[in-house]
């Protein structure tokens, strides 16, 4: 009796590199976003003509406010990115255990067979 490959083996491989490049990308996004956020506040603060790093002026604190909120934004998806691949890397290898099983079930049922 000619033996089955190993079903969905390749799928699983696939959706663990899969979930690596959406945990980068996401993580990337963070980055990226939380420096927007940094600079378009600095850049308000410089077009409105005020001194940012003058204490005794408000502007001063909406550029401390806006870059605490990029830092926030990026350490909130660095966490969510990591995350997303635990999670993820957890229902994957539960996906694997269970295709093991299925493929040892199936073999013990053919060699019964015989």
């Amino acid at each position: 009796m000619a033996r089955r490959g190993a079903r969905g083996k390749g799928w699983i491989r696939l959706m663990r590199i899969v979930v690596w490049v959406l945990a980068a990308l996401v993580f990337l996004a963070g980055i990226i976003l939380g420096i927007a956020v940094m600079g378009a506040s600095d850049a308000a603060q410089t077009a409105a003509g005020q001194l940012m790093y003058d204490p005794n002026s408000m502007t001063f604190y909406f550029t401390v406010a806006g870059t605490g909120a990029g830092i926030a934004i990026m350490a909130v998806m660095a966490v969510f990115a990591l995350v997303l691949l635990a999670s993820a890397s957890v229902y994957l290898d539960m996906a694997e255990n269970v295709r093991r099983i299925a493929a040892r079930v199936s073999r013990r049922a053919a060699e019964e067979e015989m």
